[in-house]
C-alpha cells in the first residue's frame, strides 16, 4: 500500500533540494558578476548564458554529455583503457553550470596506455586519459565512432580518421587538420581541464 504522507514528504524534499540548487547557482552568478567588472550590471540569465556558451576553460570539471547521466564529475577510473571514447562536457567550477550552449564544447575522453602516447600527447594527458574536440575538422560532424583495432577515432559523416595517441593527428579522410586537444590534469581525484583547446574547434582549415 502506498503511503501518501511518504510521497508528500519525498516531493517536498525534492522541491527543497531543487530550490537550494537554484539558490546556490543564483548566488554564484551574482558573485561572479560582482567580481568581474565586465559582468557588473549584467542580468543573471545573461551571465548564465555566457557561462554555458563558453568553450572549456582551465579549472573546469568534466561530466557526461548525456543528460540522463550528467551530474558526477568524471575521474580516471570512469574510463576503461582502450575503450570507445566517452562524450563529455565541461562544468564551470564556480557556478556548477554545464557548458552545453555550444556543440563545439563537446569533448571526447579516451583512456590509453601512457606508454603508447607520443611525447606531446603524454604532456597533455592525465594518467593516460586524453581529451579532444568532438567536432570533426572537416564539417564539424560529431565524431562518435571508434576503431578498436587501430585505436582511431572515426567520423561517421565522411570517414575521417584521427589518432588520439599522436595528438589527434589526421590519419585519413577529407578532414583538413588534426583534432584540437584539450590538456587535462588530475585534481583531488577528478579530471580537470588544464588549458584551453590547442586549436580552434570545428570544421574548416
Amino acid at each position: 500500500m502506498i503511503d501518501k504522507n511518504e510521497n508528500f514528504a519525498c516531493s517536498c524534499a525534492c522541491a527543497a533540494a531543487n530550490s537550494t540548487r537554484r539558490g546556490f547557482i543564483g548566488r554564484a552568478l551574482a558573485a561572479m558578476a560582482a567580481a568581474q567588472p565586465m559582468l557588473r550590471g549584467t542580468p543573471a540569465h545573461a551571465v548564465e548564458d555566457q557561462i554555458r556558451d563558453a568553450l572549456p576553460q582551465p579549472g573546469d570539471f568534466l561530466t557526461f554529455q548525456s543528460k540522463s547521466k550528467r551530474g558526477p564529475h568524471l575521474t580516471v577510473d570512469d574510463l576503461k583503457t582502450a575503450a570507445k571514447q566517452v562524450m563529455a562536457l565541461p562544468v564551470d567550477p564556480a557556478s556548477g553550470l554545464v557548458r552545453d550552449g555550444s556543440r563545439l564544447s563537446q569533448v571526447m575522453l579516451t583512456r590509453l596506455d601512457p606508454a603508447e602516447l607520443d611525447e606531446t600527447t603524454q604532456a597533455r594527458a592525465a594518467d593516460g586519459v586524453v581529451a579532444y574536440s568532438a567536432a570533426c575538422t572537416h564539417d564539424a560532424c560529431p565524431i562518435s565512432s571508434w576503431d578498436p583495432k587501430k585505436a582511431h577515432y572515426v567520423c561517421p559523416c565522411h570517414q575521417s580518421r584521427f589518432d588520439p595517441k599522436a595528438g589527434g593527428a589526421l590519419v585519413s579522410g577529407p578532414a583538413y587538420r588534426p583534432l584540437p586537444a584539450l590538456p587535462l590534469k588530475v585534481q583531488d581525484g577528478l579530471l580537470v581541464v588544464a588549458a584551453p583547446f590547442t586549436a580552434r574547434p570545428g570544421g574548416g582549415r
